[in-house]
């Protein structure tokens, strides 16, 4: 009897002992990939900063010139 039990409780706990990683696995990329977008964001912003000061350097060094010109 004992040994009957054994044959039949020891694929159920492989079974159960196997199924457990998976939504682990799925929620870590859920997760990653949120934090890739977000890190996607910030750089798009500061792009969009760089871009903004560029530009604020280009009319500084144009104004300076007309200045210098006069």
């Amino acid at each position: 009897m004992i040994n009957k039990t054994f044959i039949l409780m020891l694929p159920m706990l492989l079974l159960l002992g196997c199924s457990d990683s998976e939504p682990e696995v799925k929620q870590e990329r859920t997760v990653d990939s949120v934090i890739v977008k977000e890190q996607l964001r910030a750089i798009e912003k500061a792009k969009g900063v760089e871009q903004t000061l560029q530009n604020a350097v280009q009319q500084r060094d144009q104004e300076m010139e007309r200045q210098n010109q006069q």
